[in-house]
């Protein structure tokens, strides 16, 4: 009687189900374990060691479900313009658990940091080649307008030189048709 009520205490004293839990589970399990089969019955709360034997392996995969997503969260690293992928494959992982797993998770935080950083990137890149256009555009109008000057500035004329013996008259008598 002694040793059944030893390890309906130790099943008893695990309480709570969490993580931490897993010594104590362990420990109970063994203890019952170890009992002849004839005393075995006697633990009336055998259904508490197995309930939390399943309670701890169902914590356990959860844990394990948040810890890898906490893996791919903390391999976005220093966030670049190249970081999208792997952002989006973090959020697409975090969003596809259950919401208490998620709040497993314990660098969920620097995703969304990561989110923002990224998002602020963005936005500087893009009004950088807006800028860059404009600055393309402006400089494309002034050549523009500078060739049409070129092309409307008016040349000067230049009178024709004449050499003098042209632009002498040539005076011929009033009656040189005789003369031939």
């Amino acid at each position: 009687v002694g040793s059944e009520m030893c390890i309906r205490d130790r099943i008893n004293d695990i309480g709570t189900v969490t993580l931490d839990s897993k010594k104590a589970i362990e420990e109970a399990r063994k203890a019952y374990d170890s009992m002849s089969k004839e005393a075995k019955p006697l633990v009336k709360n055998l259904k508490v060691l197995t309930d939390a034997e399943k309670a701890y392996d169902e914590l356990k995969k959860k844990s394990d479900q948040a810890k890898g997503v906490e893996n791919v969260i903390n391999q976005i690293g220093e966030v670049t313009l190249d970081s999208e992928a792997a952002i989006a494959e973090a959020r697409k992982q975090y969003d596809a658990l259950p919401e208490d797993v998620r709040a497993m998770v314990t660098n969920g935080k620097t995703l969304t940091d990561a989110e923002a950083s990224l998002a602020n990137q963005q936005e500087e890149a893009r009004l950088a080649e807006e800028a860059r256009l404009a600055e393309e555009a402006r400089l494309a109008e002034e050549a523009r307008l500078a060739e049409e000057q070129e092309v409307e500035v008016p040349y000067e004329y230049e009178e024709p030189v004449i050499p003098p013996y042209e632009s002498e008259p040539l005076i011929l008598p009033i009656d040189w048709w005789l003369y031939y």
